[in-house]
């Protein structure tokens, strides 16, 4: 759990101190005396019989009265440590108060105080299941009494200790409340899902930071207007109130980023928090699990190169983020951490590999933080989150000193973020050649953020609303693509459709068999490590499945694989020879449901018999299996991973149900600057920034 620290409190405006959960009734001090305990009161859930219907007389419930506009707003009062609101000061006995609750299931404790009309109740800390649907909750009351105007017999004050009553009592509470008279403050009586209970950004440090980037909270900074331990509070309170429901950050450095508060790098984005993808990338000093039981308590002896860049530029990491085991999934559901899920709906997942990152941004703990991409995990987040996405040149960004490539070169690290401003900064912070790096991208003309000003020109556009290494696109995609080019051809582009020349069957093979070749070295590499023979229990299925592909591929089939990919990516840099700009939606379907795309029971039996026959022709079969179904969710990004061009998601466009669908535009190999410019002018034209998941503003 992360703590608030006392000088940050203070500095953010704060109470100096937060009482435990146990004593938010009572006060830390606070004593009842033993002649108003009733040892003998006993509340078993299962005896408790309430009437079908209730009739109380109407209740009018005193007017609200404002404070004048020239009196200062009353003090804030710092998120509890388990990152729910601390509830109101209890009223005096008799008195009434509207009905406020403030609640967070995910992180099983719930804090309030309600008035029901004349039905008041004083509970506090209820601890349960996350989903009230499926478990109800057990009410631990540490003060309490019920009055009402007769129909019901007094409730006795009870002992401080932890006596149950039955949730339905919550239910007759708000059976007794006229519509008109609710008025519920950053939570729902009977919430559905983690998001529902949030505490608004009101109740945090700095509200106004819900809706800056990364490039405002630098500017912010250099300015003296916000100091940095200020802005490490503000995140440091998102990330204790938002991650319990999202599970994106999964090891927060608090205590190490306190320490570096007051002595960061004057760079350019000095105090601006973020945090890194928990896969490949080193911070000395830190853990980096790639998400695997073998290297859940792998600690890092020296940083990586685009580490130490990022701390010199002045940033203030804050944590590692969730990610799927090796990051070979669209998805961030890894058994080691457990499934991330998305601020625009904690049902659906935020995909992957750089899941985490993206749930953190959209849900505005941090502006901006690190990811990576070998197949679309850069871009399949940002669209699942409505961020930005960029996939940099192959080479442009370097993974020394540990990593020459990844996946063969597939994969490339940069961020995801809120702002093209931010990508493009962000880019300038970490791009470069590091030493004894295999290649480098073409060398950039100026910096990327000096890119954004200048003019964009009339462009050649193409478009695909199909599914490039799959067979369909939903609706909802292709929407999003029709959207995207109206934009376009409003904003004076010649646009046309049309695709890259490629051959689909033959790419799809090829991308698999490296992606498994290396899947079977990360394991070789990991066992090795640690002086252990890799074992099935020690990985996930789909890891296993993979990595069996690749110790049976041979090196003729590899040489094949990198053939075949290299002859393709000719055909595809022909086609941006007549084409500045390729159009597709990111992904080929909305959002899944948290749970939807892990292999079946089916699947990892199968995994599971392969152990004891891992024949040749059987695993060519699973490839080919693999090949043709594991895809269709995520099809439109691996081409450009395998030939090199940089990929970008924009979200300028949420389907009914509210969800981001991102649209992908791709660029000529080292032209990141005119997806830049592009980009900029479709978020002028349409901005997204104002835009919050309804786990923010409600």
């Amino acid at each position: 759990m992360v703590k608030s620290p006392l000088h940050l409190a203070q500095s953010a405006g704060q109470l100096a101190a937060v009482s435990p959960a146990s004593h938010f009734l009572l006060g830390q001090d606070d004593e009842v005396p033993e002649d108003e305990l009733d040892d003998e009161v006993e509340l078993p859930p299962d005896e408790v019989e309430l009437p079908d219907e209730v009739e109380l007389p109407p209740v009018e419930l005193p007017p609200v009265e404002l404070p004048p506009e020239d009196e200062p707003p009353d003090e804030e009062l710092p998120a509890s440590p388990a990152g729910t609101k601390p509830p109101l000061p209890l009223p005096p006995d008799g008195e009434t108060q509207p009905h406020v609750m403030s609640a967070n299931p995910a992180s099983q404790n719930v804090s309030f105080v309600c008035v029901m009309g004349a039905f008041h109740v004083r509970v506090a800390s209820i601890v349960g299941k996350p989903n009230l649907a499926c478990n109800p909750h057990q009410i631990s009351v540490l003060a309490g009494e019920v009055s009402t105007p007769g129909s019901l017999a007094p409730l006795p004050r009870l002992r401080r200790s932890h006596r149950l009553i039955d949730s339905e009592l919550l239910q007759l509470g708000a059976a007794c409340m006229s519509a008109a008279e609710r008025v519920i403050l950053g939570a729902q009586l009977q919430p559905e899902s983690p998001m529902s209970n949030t505490p608004a950004s009101a109740s945090l440090p700095m509200p106004e930071y819900d809706g800056l980037d990364a490039t405002a909270i630098a500017a912010l900074v250099r300015e003296g207007q916000v100091k940095p331990s200020e802005v490490l509070a503000a995140a440091i309170a998102r990330m204790e109130a938002r991650n319990p429901a999202l599970n994106a950050v999964v090891e927060p450095l608090t205590e190490r980023a306190l320490a570096r508060a007051d002595a960061l790098p004057d760079g350019p984005l000095r105090g601006v928090p973020f945090l890194l993808k928990d896969l490949k990338l080193m911070l000395a000093g830190t853990k980096t699990t790639n998400s695997t039981l073998l290297m859940k308590d792998f600690v890092a002896e020296r940083s990586s190169l685009l580490a130490e860049r990022y701390e010199a530029s002045g940033l203030q990491i804050l944590g590692k983020t969730n990610t799927p085991e090796y990051g070979i999934m669209g998805i961030t559901e890894p058994t080691l951490r457990g499934p991330c899920r998305n601020p625009w709906n904690t049902d659906h997942t935020p995909g992957g590999s750089s899941g985490g990152s993206a749930s953190a941004v959209g849900a505005r703990i941090v502006p901006a933080a690190h990811a990576g991409d070998g197949g679309g995990s850069i871009r399949i987040p940002a669209s699942a989150c409505g961020l930005v996405g960029l996939k940099p040149t192959r080479g442009r960004v370097t993974m020394a000193p540990f990593v020459g490539e990844g996946w063969s070169g597939f994969v490339q690290e940069h961020v995801v973020c809120r702002s093209v401003r931010d990508s493009a900064l962000l880019l300038d912070v970490a791009d470069g050649a590091g030493p004894g790096d295999p290649y480098a991208a073409p060398h950039k003309p100026k910096p990327w953020l000096e890119e954004l000003q200048a003019p964009v020109g009339k462009l050649r556009i193409a478009f695909d609303d199909g599914a490039l290494f799959g067979d369909t696109n939903h609706a909802d995609c292709k929407a999003a693509v029709a959207h995207t080019v109206a934009l376009l051809e409003g904003l004076g582009h010649e646009v046309v459709e049309a695709r890259p020349p490629f051959p689909r069957e033959e790419l799809v093979r090829a991308y698999f068999i490296i992606v498994a070749s290396n899947v079977a070295y990360m394991v070789d590499e990991t066992a090795r490590l640690f002086g252990k023979k890799p074992a099935y229990s020690q990985v996930e299925p789909a890891t296993w499945l993979l990595a069996l592909i690749g110790w049976k591929s041979s090196a003729a089939d590899v040489q094949w694989a990198k053939a075949t990919i290299q002859y393709a990516a000719r055909g595809v840099a022909t086609f941006f020879e007549s084409h500045d700009v390729f159009v597709t939606s990111t992904l080929a379907r909305p959002p899944a449901k948290v749970g939807e795309l892990l292999p079946t029971p089916g699947e990892t039996a199968q995994v599971a018999a392969l152990r004891h026959l891992p024949l040749k022709p059987i695993l060519d079969f699973a490839l080919a299996k693999i090949s043709s179904d594991k895809l269709s969710a995520t099809p439109n990004t691996q081409l450009f991973n395998q030939t090199g061009q940089p990929g970008m998601s924009v979200p300028l466009f949420w389907n009914d149900a509210g969800l981001p669908i991102g649209t992908q535009l791709v660029g000529g190999f080292g032209d990141e600057a005119t997806l830049f410019r592009l980009a900029a002018q479709l978020e002028q034209a349409q901005p997204w920034g104002a835009r919050l998941p309804p786990m923010i503003d409600g």
